[in-house]
């Protein structure tokens, strides 16, 4: 039976914290479970498109590889999992990361072609991208061009921005970069569109991937804007400069008490050699105080 975790740990409040790492670990069992469940044979084709393997799995579905044999390209085509797909939240949520993307025109962002027609199982088709993680692709490039990427990635994030589009779960393993250096932002299966009324995530719920997550996520807040996303950036950045995230910890429950009130090392402590004006960047949008933040990613 799945619980509500915010409503049933106030219900003890003095085990809140160690109820919610256990339930959060219960939760995270049961994904796994249920990857290794999920059926292992592959559609023969979805809107038309001839499928030729599966890409990998997610918290709500597969992504597959297709080809759209009338224009002769390579297709991505991400599915709803069968478990989830009379849900209707989690189908929301799916429906909303196509729409988030449908909205966004920019060259470092994964576009989306259409949604699947009815009749078949929800699905959406989208620009497949052949790449690496941001920071496997920035091991063996220099600090000029580390910086050029992130600045990519940043007016990527900004359009999303101007679109009133949050991502929530900006990582290195959502931008992949390819062999000419161009990085691409794409999964927005958390994506928040702040000018539509109905929320899909409760409060105290945390969503996101916990070492990229702002103080306001990890907190479980439900108003967030672009400044939550900006912490996100910091946090790649750091990594891009110095080799390793600015909080480390040994599960969830520690890593939210570093996000929310450890201070970062400073990354000159780490690399020396690094300009000062790089390491004010990063500490500024890891500021654990969304006003003491820049105000967007393009600042």
């Amino acid at each position: 039976e799945a619980v509500d975790i915010a409503g049933f740990c106030r219900r003890y409040p003095d085990l809140e914290a160690e109820l919610r790492t256990e339930l959060e670990a219960i939760t995270e069992i049961d994904r796994m479970v249920e990857f290794a469940g999920e059926p292992g044979r592959l559609p023969d084709r979805l809107s038309g498109h001839k499928i030729l393997g599966e890409l990998g799995a997610g918290g709500m579905g597969r992504v597959f590889l297709a080809l759209d044999e009338g224009l002769g390209r390579k297709v991505a085509i991400k599915t709803l999992s069968e478990r989830y797909r009379e849900n209707p939240v989690v189908r929301a949520r799916f429906l909303q990361e196509a729409r988030a993307m449908a909205r966004v025109s920019h060259p470092h962002v994964v576009r989306i072609y259409n949604l699947g027609p009815p009749g078949e199982p929800p699905h959406f088709v989208m620009e497949y991208v052949e790449g690496v993680p941001l920071t496997r692709a920035a091991q063996p490039l220099s600090l000029t061009q580390k910086v050029e990427l992130m600045r990519q990635v940043a007016r990527a994030v900004e359009c999303l921005h101007q679109h009133q589009v949050i991502h929530r779960d900006l990582k290195p393993g959502n931008i992949l970069v390819g062999a000419d250096l161009e990085p691409k932002v794409m999964d927005f299966g958390l994506a928040l569109q702040v000018d539509e009324g109905d929320r899909l995530t409760l409060a105290g719920e945390v969503m996101g991937t916990p070492r990229y997550l702002s103080p306001e996520q990890a907190r479980g807040e439900t108003s967030l804007d672009a400044r939550s996303d900006v912490v996100a950036l910091g946090t790649v950045f750091y990594e891009l400069l110095t080799g390793a995230p600015p909080f480390r910890a040994d599960n969830l429950a520690g890593q939210v008490r570093a996000i929310c009130h450890e201070d970062p090392v400073v990354p000159r402590r780490l690399d020396p050699d690094l300009p000062g004006e790089l390491q004010n960047i990063c500490l500024q949008a890891l500021e654990k105080n969304p006003a003491d933040r820049y105000g967007s990613a393009r600042e």
